[in-house]
């Protein structure tokens, strides 16, 4: 997701750093493309976050759909997230959609994650979580999602600067930690 993102100082005040990203909307589809992958038995794919495998026993999209599918069954009424089988069964068509990726990387997934892993399974989903949760607010920061709490960045030492370089830096020592490149988000399919 932050594959090719640039950091450097300002040439003029040093004490500034200057971020540069791909966009938003393609760094989430690769980022869902890529959790799909992993949840398929027929790809040599695995994502390792925080020292654990969110593929092969413990596939990632599978487990969001998992949750999505209890909180559908009527286990919980409150909180519906937007997530439909176009999320889930895909084709190369709904791949390209940016809102399918957005709404499965978003808050609501996070706290119906939150939900389903209370009925025994929290270690199991919290990496999961966490980047979904993370992913989330990275849209939310580039959409200036005001009812989040995001407004415009127009400022150097705006304070949703200093959170994204938080969030770079769990992204670095993510890539950092992983043994392979098939470990992490790859900055092309």
């Amino acid at each position: 997701m932050i594959n090719c993102t640039l950091l450097f100082l300002h040439p003029c005040d040093k004490s500034i750093e200057i971020f540069i990203s791909g966009e938003m909307p393609h760094r989430v589809k690769k980022m869902v493309n890529r959790l799909e992958r992993t949840s398929s038995a027929n790809n040599n794919v695995s994502l390792i976050f925080r020292g654990q495998e969110l593929s092969l026993n413990m596939l990632s999209l599978d487990m969001i759909k998992d949750t999505w599918l209890w909180d559908d069954e009527g286990f919980w009424t409150l909180g519906k997230t937007k997530l439909t089988e176009d999320h889930f069964y895909t084709n190369t068509y709904s791949r390209m959609r940016v809102h399918l990726a957005v709404q499965v990387l978003s808050e609501s997934v996070g706290d119906s994650i939150d939900r389903y892993s209370n009925e025994g399974l929290l270690d199991e989903y919290a990496p999961l979580n966490e980047i979904v949760l993370v992913c989330d607010r990275i849209v939310d920061i580039w959409n200036a999602n005001y009812s989040k709490r995001c407004e415009c960045l127009d400022m150097p030492n705006d304070q949703l600067i200093k959170e994204l370089h938080a969030i770079l830096l769990l992204f670095v020592e993510w890539k950092n930690g992983c043994d392979s490149k098939n470990d992490f988000i790859r900055m092309h399919p």
